[in-house]
């Protein structure tokens, strides 16, 4: 069941991050939306990794 709903859950925001041009709400994303869908991704997962790595050093340097 959380898988499930994790799915909805990220189509929904990925759906909500472009904007709709297209006649049907069904229709395939086109190329310049998976571009620009891969580059949110992309600096979501960068920024995810960021903030991963400063708080490892927080922790480290609170343990000294």
């Amino acid at each position: 069941m959380f898988k499930f709903l994790a799915g909805i859950a990220t189509g929904w925001v990925a759906a909500r991050s472009i904007p709709n041009k297209s006649q049907s709400p069904f229709d395939i994303p086109t190329y310049d939306e998976m571009i620009l869908l891969y580059q949110r991704a992309k600096e979501t997962g960068q920024f995810i990794s960021k903030k991963i790595e400063e708080a490892d050093k927080e922790t480290k340097e609170n343990d000294e």
